[in-house]
């Protein structure tokens, strides 16, 4: 779960970066307070947000809401795959190395 979270905070901020190079300085000004050089703060106290931000950009902007999650997907299928991988390089254990006495 850190992983899946630390990459969606990596999007969603990539997302807000993006989305607020769209959007008018002024008009970015009157809707959060402070102007765009403040950004990070404004990311860190959750004022900016990417709804916010799909209310002030121009028509026809692409939400990037639903694709947030793509880099942990990615990165869990890497996990997946290397799990795939390491399975399929197991072999069964020489029976000459097997302890033959008592249990």
């Amino acid at each position: 779960p850190k992983i899946v979270t630390y990459f969606r905070e990596q999007s969603v901020t990539a997302s807000i970066h993006d989305l607020s190079q769209k959007v008018d300085n002024a008009e970015f000004t009157d809707a959060f307070g402070m102007g765009k050089e403040q950004l990070e703060t404004l990311i860190s106290q959750q004022t900016v947000t990417v709804p916010r931000l799909m209310e002030l950009v121009p028509p026809g902007t692409v939400d990037p809401t639903p694709f947030v999650y793509d880099t942990s997907m990615y990165v869990l299928a890497g996990f997946a795959s290397m799990a795939l991988a390491t399975n399929l390089l197991l072999k069964p254990v020489c029976t000459s190395t097997h302890d033959k006495g008592q249990i």
